[in-house]
């Protein structure tokens, strides 16, 4: 036995395309309440987002200056709240290491300024970046000499060899000069 399908229809062709018409409208309507409804929640997102960022390119900003007080983030626990976390751990570590290094500095500054020998630390382009009081003491150019040239400050033709040697052999060198220039 062989069915036969067909499709009756209770309501009249113009009903039906009337029904449709009101469906795709409402369907049209939802779909761009929707969007307007998607696009307004992406624009806060993006804001709180942007703000987020902007925080952390502030607080790397102070890092960079110097300023290492620790960021307090309000954030999400995301990934943003981890590179917060991990910008807080490098100020800290800078911040103790600067520490350090001054302290380190100021105790080598305060040997090197107690000794009664000379002592220069120049460049391979014999600027001198720093001279201790006993040196300073040798030459012409009064306190400042960090920044000058050995031989504005110090006009001693042993030094000045001496020091082309040690330079072109990169090593150090000890001098001693009767602080008689010729």
């Amino acid at each position: 036995m062989e069915w036969v399908r067909y499709l009756r229809l209770a309501v009249l062709p113009e009903q039906f395309e009337e029904a449709a018409a009101d469906i795709r409208r409402k369907l049209l309507l939802g779909s761009l309440l929707a969007l307007v409804l998607a696009l307004a929640l992406s624009a806060l997102f993006s804001q709180h987002f942007s703000a987020r960022i902007r925080e952390l390119t502030l607080f790397s900003g102070r890092i960079a200056r110097g300023e290492f007080s620790p960021l307090r983030y309000r954030g999400a626990a995301d990934e943003l709240h981890d590179l917060a976390r991990s910008l807080n751990q490098t100020a800290q570590a800078l911040s103790a290491t600067i520490e350090r290094l001054t302290e380190e500095r100021n105790r080598s500054e305060t040997i090197l300024e107690s000794m009664v020998e000379g002592v220069v630390v120049v460049d391979p382009g014999k600027r001198i970046g720093f001279g201790n009081s006993a040196f300073r003491r040798l030459g012409e150019a009064g306190e400042e000499i960090a920044g000058k040239d050995l031989l504005e400050v110090v006009r001693l033709v042993g030094l000045h060899t001496a020091l082309d040697d040690a330079l072109r052999h990169k090593r150090g060198m000890r001098l001693h000069a009767s602080g008689e220039g010729a």
